[in-house]
């Protein structure tokens, strides 16, 4: 029995040691190879009260190593090299050391953080009992170990680490053993109860044994990373359900967007219905309508042809405003060529003007003077009657340019008279025309843009002959100044003559008529600058005329244009008209002889289509129950994975991420990671065991090979312990 109590002890001190002993089964590798292992004492309510981390390096030929982390005490293991310490890290020299090399150190307070927190309660047939107290205890004794996730633990251990907890109940002090969820294994009179987290897991551990006397050399705990390769398929589990849940909230997206767009087709749908039956009623009273619809269609065809001919009549009327416009534009021409010919003699007569009122002013300085300067009035007078004959002479050639300017205007205005009466006739029969077949061309696109077209066509050349209008009275305006020039001319040049001839008998008696002859050549004077004020004004209205020519000679083509394109759309109207009554007349034989057909078939169809809807609109009324399905498969779906996921993070395990280290994540990933915590021992004789890793308690420093034997004798006998009451 004996011997079976040592192999137990060294087959769990071997599964403790597993990671920390792994590294010498590996091929040597470049660099130097790390396991940690991390020892915490637990107080009996599981609050930790001391952390020693033991690191093992094979240095694979390595002489130099750096730690890194903050560390209150360092101790070697090995031999009684020390290492140089600095803040957040420690080196190590090894020159003249090969093989494994071992040290201890005790991190700072707070710098190790655990994944899991650990809590652990008491109590004896029910009631909450200090751990102090139950050493030796009889009852039913219940041990609650609550381990809650440490979210402030780094995201690997959160994600990686397994915890497992154990203990060993000696059942010749125990009559009962209670562990809820536990795997229980028997080795003799003991029996073996282990717990499990899942990383991530929240989870309270309960056991419940009845003895007469209650002892227990604490609870074991242990946190592993999970790297076993079946671990991989927890990986691609995860991504699965990655998968899955995206495809989830994919296809209920689109269901959603599928019944969203089927309901709205509902109101859609309803409307359809509601049209096609409205278009089954109309398709019934075509059909009872068709004769009368015949009827008519017979009488659009002899209204259309009627339409053919008018507008084939109006053609010959656009050749005659062409011809027209030709002709006025001709004569406008000549006209303008003689009124601005008159212009020379207009400024010729301008300047006579101009002379006899400088010679009048002359004559009046003169004639203040006259007594003195007799022989310069003689000349004066003499000069004067030459000017009369000059001012005669153009007057003459003036009134004849009048008179020729006269019959060519006549001329004119009876062209434009000619032209307009003929564009009436267009108007009259294009606006009886429009009126008789209003109806027939407003439903007609091509037949109405037509229309406006002409309707344009003739507003432009009614706006020409306007102008022309307006020209010709401009021309007859200014031959009446011209003629009213001439008259006044007349009287002037009589006038002046008798003035000559009084002048000459007054001057006899100048003295005693001097201030009468200067009133007299003052109103002469004013009447020269009235003369040649009106002269400007026909000037200008010579000009005006001008422009008008201009502007008919630049619109002329345009004009005669508008003209032939007339035509030519009216001609094309009419073949289109020729060829709209020939397809009318073959379509309305088609509809006579084909429309029973036509009729049936669309009832059949439209009541087809009705029904059709009918049955969707039924089915569409499933849509809210389909949606409430798909709701809960969405809901129930996402609860159970959110329960998963939330419950621990096993998803999340990833076997092949490298380890962190405990101390820093400066340090190069180690090999093999591992956390042993137990709790204080329970009984009546407890010693100064509860340091699971305390290799230094007795104070001595027997060497370096003494402290390493103590470190696993020690935890040789923190097992051994647990058996110490094993039946021989």
């Amino acid at each position: 029995m004996k011997i079976r109590k040592k192999i137990i002890s060294s087959m769990l001190i071997l599964l403790i040691l597993i990671g920390t002993m792994s590294s010498t089964a590996m091929a040597s590798a470049p660099g130097v190879s790390v396991d940690e292992s991390a020892y915490v004492n637990l107080n009996y309510y599981g609050t930790p009260t001391n952390i020693n981390i033991v690191k093992s390096l094979s240095l694979n030929g390595n002489k130099q190593f750096t730690d890194y982390g903050e560390y209150e005490k360092v101790t070697n293991m090995s031999n009684n090299t020390a290492p140089t310490v600095k803040d957040g890290s420690i080196s190590w020299n090894l020159n003249n050391y090969d093989g494994k090399f071992y040290y201890e150190c005790t991190p700072k307070k707070g710098t190790v953080v655990l994944p899991w927190n650990v809590d652990v309660s008491y109590s004896l047939n029910g009631t909450p009992i200090d751990a102090s107290k139950l050493a030796g205890a009889s009852g039913l004794i219940q041990i609650d170990v609550k381990v809650t996730p440490n979210t402030k633990a780094n995201m690997y251990y959160r994600n990686n680490m397994l915890l497992q907890m154990q203990t060993i109940v000696d059942m010749s002090k125990a009559s009962s053993v209670d562990a809820p969820g536990a795997q229980v294994q028997t080795i003799g009179n003991k029996k073996i109860v282990i717990f499990a987290a899942l990383p991530g897991e929240k989870d309270t551990f309960t056991l419940r044994i009845g003895t007469n006397s209650f002892e227990t050399d604490g609870i074991l705990l242990t946190m592993v990373p999970g790297t076993l390769k079946q671990m991989q398929d927890v990986k691609d589990l995860k991504d699965d359900i990655d998968t899955f849940r995206d495809s989830l909230n994919s296809i209920y997206d689109s269901t959603n967007t599928l019944l969203q767009t089927t309901e709205n087709m509902q109101s859609g749908l309803s409307q359809a219905q509601s049209g096609l039956s409205s278009l089954d009623r109309a398709n019934s009273n075509i059909s009872a309508s068709k004769d009368s619809s015949f009827a008519k269609s017979e009488t659009a065809l002899a209204d259309l042809s009627e339409i053919t001919a008018n507008t084939a009549a109006m053609i010959p009327h656009i050749s005659e405003g062409e011809n027209a416009i030709e002709d006025l534009n001709y004569d406008l021409n000549a006209m303008t060529k003689t009124i601005e010919g008159s212009k020379t003699e207009i400024e010729q007569y301008k300047t006579s003007i101009k002379n006899v009122q400088d010679d009048i002013t002359a004559l009046r300085d003169v004639v203040k003077d006259v007594n003195s300067k007799s022989d310069e009035r003689d000349e004066l007078l003499q000069r004067t009657k030459s000017d009369i004959e000059d001012m005669q002479t153009d007057l003459d050639n003036l009134s004849d340019s009048s008179a020729d300017l006269s019959s060519k205007l006549s001329t004119i205005s009876s062209d434009i008279s000619t032209l307009s009466n003929a564009m009436k006739n267009v108007e009259s029969e294009f606006s009886e025309f429009y009126g008789k077949y209003s109806q027939i061309i407003e439903s007609n696109e091509t037949l109405k843009t037509l229309c406006d077209s002409i309707q344009k066509m003739l507003s432009y050349v009614d706006s020409t002959l306007s102008d022309l209008t307006e020209a010709c009275d401009s021309a007859s305006e200014l031959l009446s100044v011209t003629s009213d020039i001439s008259e006044n001319g007349k009287d002037y040049l009589s006038t002046a003559n008798k003035s000559i001839s009084l002048i000459e008998d007054y001057f006899k008696d100048f003295d005693k008529a001097s201030k009468v002859t200067d009133d007299m050549l003052g109103e002469q004077k004013q009447i020269l600058s009235t003369t040649s004020s009106m002269l400007t004004k026909g000037e200008t209205l010579i000009d005006n005329v001008s422009a008008i020519n201009d502007t008919a000679n630049k619109y002329e083509s345009s004009s005669v244009k508008a003209l032939q394109d007339t035509g030519t759309l009216l001609e094309s109207m009419v073949k289109g008209l020729n060829s709209s009554q020939d397809f009318l007349s073959d379509f309305e034989s088609t509809l006579k002889n084909n429309s029973g057909d036509i009729s049936q078939g669309s009832s059949d169809m439209l009541k087809g289509l009705i029904n059709v809807l009918k049955q969707s609109l039924e089915g569409i009324k499933t849509t809210p129950t389909m949606r409430k399905a798909n709701d809960s498969i969405k809901s129930t779906t996402d609860k159970e994975i959110d329960k998963f996921e939330n419950e621990n993070r096993l998803l999340y395990l990833d076997p092949k991420a490298e380890l962190i280290s405990f101390t820093s994540s400066k340090n190069p990933s180690p090999k093999s990671i591992q956390v042993i915590m137990r709790t204080q021992e329970i009984n009546k004789d407890s010693d100064n065991r509860d340091n699971i890793a305390n290799a230094d308690s007795d104070g001595k420093d027997e060497g370096v090979l003494y402290r390493i034997a103590r470190v696993f004798v020690q935890l040789k006998q923190a097992v051994v312990s647990i058996f110490s009451n094993i039946n021989k």
